[in-house]
């Protein structure tokens, strides 16, 4: 992935994160934590064996070392893996609008 002139965050890592307790709390405990992470630009809570997918935009990816010690440090978690994004297939925002009434 490329970047434009001097700013690049080119690096997309995708981290599915489980958490290591189901409580009343557990949902604001993770909004909280993700709030002040600007690097994490989108979360999803998922069904399945993962309860969160967190879309992280960086530089580098030697840089995610310190977004993941940032979570790990507020919430219990009982898993994380990442994967990194090597080149965007699709992008874009349209939707499909021949379900609209």
């Amino acid at each position: 992935m490329k970047g434009t002139g001097r700013f690049c965050l080119c690096c997309r890592i995708y981290a599915l994160i489980k958490m290591a307790h189901h409580a009343d709390d557990w949902i604001d405990t993770i909004r909280k934590v993700i709030a002040d992470i600007t690097e994490i630009v989108e979360a999803h809570r998922l069904t399945g064996n993962y309860n969160y997918i967190l879309k992280v935009v960086l530089p580098r990816v030697e840089h995610y070392d310190a977004i993941y010690k940032q979570i790990v440090r507020k919430a219990e978690l009982s898993d994380v893996s990442a994967a990194i994004s090597m080149e965007i297939l699709k992008s874009g925002m349209a939707l499909p609008v021949e379900y609209a009434r």
